[in-house]
């Protein structure tokens, strides 16, 4: 789940870790001059005690009952901008400024720790003239975090007194740029003034390209990736199988195997069955029931004539045999 982000407070002044010197400079600056211009004057020209000269030219601080309506405005913005001052920083730097009342002092005393002395600064110039001259943009990086290290550099340089032109950061930009940029900076030199372009509108520019080039890179890969996968539905690697299923495998060769071998020796009991009928092919007669007597099919014994000839035999024997004897006289 994000955090909430916010902003930084507009009540309170930014604060001094001790590595943000350039950062809280600028910002405690602004806080200071959003609270009253004449305050941030204050931290430029500084301030002093009032004093008043007596008759012999000696000079002694004016209680603070005795001030003007002017030297009370003019402490006032003093007291403004020193407790800004006092409150954006930790124990550590309090301790360096905790005996100033004037926040001119107190300013520059924080400024001469973080930044040093005029030579420590220029050393730090020349420094920060190297980053810049050596910063190109990464292939794996985008052009927002690229004008994010521009800015950086430009703005330590501008902390330290040096101020680097718009026209000098566009440049950089443009010669900056990774091959995947050549024919957008070529374009954008050939369409346009480079000395009056402006940093923001180049970096707009440039991240409008950067969209396109991520559009187009990722419907490759889609089309890359949906390829793999019917080439893959299509020819899907046999898995390895356990030892249950090649025992099952081998067994069901066997049966197959040994069923053909009995189809080839007995012929298929359907096949004269589906055999075709030719035009010199007889009509099967179906046989029926089959004769006792001739073994003939298509009647029983009883109504074989054979058997209707033996019973008609059996008669006429009969018959004749009953006539010829003549009958006996007692």
């Amino acid at each position: 789940m994000s955090s909430h982000m916010e902003g930084g407070s507009t009540t309170r002044p930014p604060l001094l870790t001790g590595t943000n010197y350039s950062y809280w400079k600028t910002k405690m600056k602004m806080f200071i001059k959003s609270m009253d211009e004449d305050a941030w004057r204050t931290v430029l020209t500084g301030w002093k005690r009032p004093v008043a000269t007596d008759e012999k030219g000696i000079e002694t601080e004016k209680h603070e009952k005795d001030w003007s309506k002017a030297e009370q405005i003019a402490a006032n913005m003093n007291s403004k901008a020193l407790n800004a001052i006092f409150n954006g920083i930790d124990i550590n730097q309090f301790k360096i400024i905790s005996a100033c009342e004037c926040a001119k002092e107190a300013w520059e005393k924080l400024q001469t720790a973080y930044e040093g002395t005029a030579s420590v600064r220029l050393s730090k110039l020349q420094m920060l003239a190297t980053r810049f001259e050596d910063l190109r943009m990464e292939e794996n990086e985008t052009v927002s975090e690229f004008n994010s290290k521009l800015c950086d550099i430009s703005n330590e340089a501008h902390g330290l007194g040096e101020t680097y032109p718009e026209v000098k950061l566009v440049r950089k930009v443009l010669r900056s740029m990774p091959d995947r940029f050549a024919y957008k900076i070529t374009a954008i030199e050939e369409a346009s003034d480079v000395d009056s372009l402006r940093l923001e509108d180049l970096i707009g520019n440039l991240q409008t390209f950067e969209n396109k080039l991520n559009i187009s890179r990722m419907d490759k890969e889609r089309k890359i990736a949906l390829q793999s996968v019917s080439d893959t539905t299509t020819s899907v690697p046999t898995a390895p199988m356990s030892a249950l299923e090649v025992k099952l495998t081998k067994s069901m060769s066997l049966i197959a195997k040994n069923f053909g071998r009995f189809i080839k020796k007995n012929g298929h009991p359907t096949n004269s069955e589906r055999k075709p009928r030719t035009s010199t092919d007889k009509p099967e007669v179906k046989k029926g029931i089959r004769c006792r007597e001739c073994h003939g099919y298509g009647h029983i014994q009883a109504e074989c004539a054979n058997t209707l000839k033996k019973q008609g035999k059996s008669l006429a024997t009969t018959w004749s045999d009953d006539t010829s004897e003549s009958p006996r006289i007692c």
